[in-house]
């Protein structure tokens, strides 16, 4: 899998915020170091893999947003930067691997019937 660089894939911060982010913190050499860290500390063994990364991301969120102590608004930024970061992910990498399975494969069967008719409502 390809490292996505964090300045070429978010299209809502604007190109002198990446540039920034980039070069005052090294956001592609510390992701890349800390990616390489973590798989080198799995160690192809999936269930450690995702412990350090729900770790790693965790860490993250938190050193970033508590500051002076937790409050509703920080706790309920962290779950939006999450989920948002979760629906990215899954528009942008399982959405077209389910697709293609599908092309590949063929639907459900329970599936077919709706989402075959461009007329149901459903659909649109």
């Amino acid at each position: 899998m390809t490292l996505i660089k964090f300045g070429d894939r978010m299209p809502y911060i604007k190109p002198e915020d990446r540039d920034r982010a980039d070069y005052e913190i090294s956001i592609d050499a510390n992701v890349q170091e800390l990616s390489d860290a973590i798989k080198w500390i799995a160690d192809d063994d999936n269930t450690k893999l995702s412990g350090l990364c729900n770790y790693t991301i965790t860490q993250l969120l938190a050193k970033s947003l508590k500051g002076d102590g937790w409050r509703y608004d920080k706790i309920n930024t962290a779950i939006g930067v999450l989920e948002c970061a979760k629906l990215e992910m899954y528009r942008r990498l399982a959405a077209p691997y389910e697709d293609n399975c599908i092309q590949k494969n063929g639907d459900i069967s329970e599936y077919e019937d709706q989402c075959s008719n461009p007329n149901d409502q459903h659909n649109r």
